[in-house]
């Protein structure tokens, strides 16, 4: 069969007399024509059997496009699958991130439990959110290894100075600590602390340039879509992700508990103990409903927005100060709710305050 082929690029035709083949001359771009139907047709067999291309990944394809960076076609990561931030790096030197479904969730806080849990009117009014676009989270805070190797890779320079929590009180002042020494005990696998919300922001920067992919910190809607863990606004929407009571906060959060108390004993304190009087080890918790960890606790976490007094405030808001969520290994149970808000000042740093990162895969509406 081959050699027939071959003869017919030569500018040969078959036709048939009988049990006989012959060669005949047809024109050239009948024959060209021809061949490269049947090459394109056994291409497509190919790609459709690749287990590399049909695999895990969907086949949604995007064209992602970076000011002057090309970012080359991609494929959507099915709901709830991880992959690494970066791929030229060792993994734990970037975090890992986790493609949330979309969905739609109440943000906020009903009138109808003002007060509750001390839930205040920042957390006001309540609103149905539809999160339209394809997003990926990381699936743990940024910890002190994947700060400290983009300050070494970036040169990014970030003088020692936090507000830290002064021994036997609840009072944060300024002291020459920095992310490297935030005044107590931590690992590299702890989250990275004594960075503001400029430090994230460098952060995230860096992260889009070394990848040729859009990252950059959450959104409020993006942040309590995540919290809380629901698909849709006619779920139940919890005071916590996992109850509506904190009495399990232990297994799912780092707050103040009898561990923290032990320090600072005139607080009153979750009456649970996890061994952490400060920070804990990413994804030493249970996670979420979307496979997400620390989303109560530990730090509290820098999202994109500058600061409004409650979401029916005029956009864009107070931008000298930043909205951060999730509370904190200092933080009692009621500053633990997914609804929680807080309003640091974008340039100083505290030893309660971190971040996670969010990857943009398709543009917002």
């Amino acid at each position: 069969m081959l050699a027939q082929i071959l003869k017919l690029l030569m500018g040969g035709s078959l036709v048939k007399t009988g049990p006989i083949v012959s060669i005949e001359k047809v024109p050239n771009w009948f024959l060209l024509t021809a061949l490269i139907s049947l090459v394109a047709m056994a291409s497509a067999v190919l790609v459709y059997l690749l287990p590399s291309v049909r695999g895990r990944i969907e086949g949604q394809r995007i064209e992602g496009q970076r000011e002057g960076k090309i970012a080359s076609p991609i494929y959507l990561p099915a709901p709830f699958a991880d992959f690494p931030a970066c791929q030229k790096f060792a993994p734990d030197d970037c975090p890992t991130m986790r493609m949330l479904p979309r969905g739609s969730f109440l943000m906020g806080t009903p009138q109808s439990q003002a007060g509750a849990g001390k839930s205040t009117s920042n957390e006001m009014p309540q609103r149905r959110v539809v999160i339209d676009r394809d997003i990926a989270i990381g699936k743990y805070e940024v910890t002190i290894r994947q700060f400290s190797f983009f300050v070494e890779r970036s040169g990014y320079r970030i003088e020692p100075s936090c507000h830290i929590l002064q021994a036997n009180s609840f009072v944060f002042s300024k002291s020459p600590a920095s992310y490297r020494d935030p005044g107590f005990e931590q690992t590299a696998d702890h989250p990275a602390t004594c960075v503001s919300w400029v430090d994230a922001n460098a952060y995230v920067n860096w992260l889009s340039i070394e990848t040729g992919h859009d990252y950059r910190l959450p959104t409020e809607e993006e942040w309590e879509y995540a919290a809380r863990g629901t698909l849709s606004s006619d779920e139940p929407q919890l005071l916590y992700s996992y109850a509506d009571s904190g009495k399990d906060m232990c297994k799912y959060a780092n707050g103040f508990d009898a561990s923290a108390k032990k320090l600072r004993p005139k607080m009153p304190a979750a009456e649970c103990d996890d061994g952490n009087s400060f920070t804990a080890r990413v994804g030493s918790k249970l996670p979420n409903s979307f496979g997400l960890y620390d989303m109560h606790g530990n730090v509290w976490e820098f999202v994109a927005d500058c600061w409004r007094d409650t979401y029916a405030s005029p956009l864009p808001g107070d931008c000298s100060r930043r909205a951060a969520r999730g509370g904190a290994w200092s933080s009692q149970m009621s500053e633990l709710r997914s609804a929680v808000r807080n309003s640091p000042v974008a340039t100083e740093r505290a030893s309660n305050f971190g971040f996670r990162v969010v990857r943009e895969l398709t543009k917002r509406h």
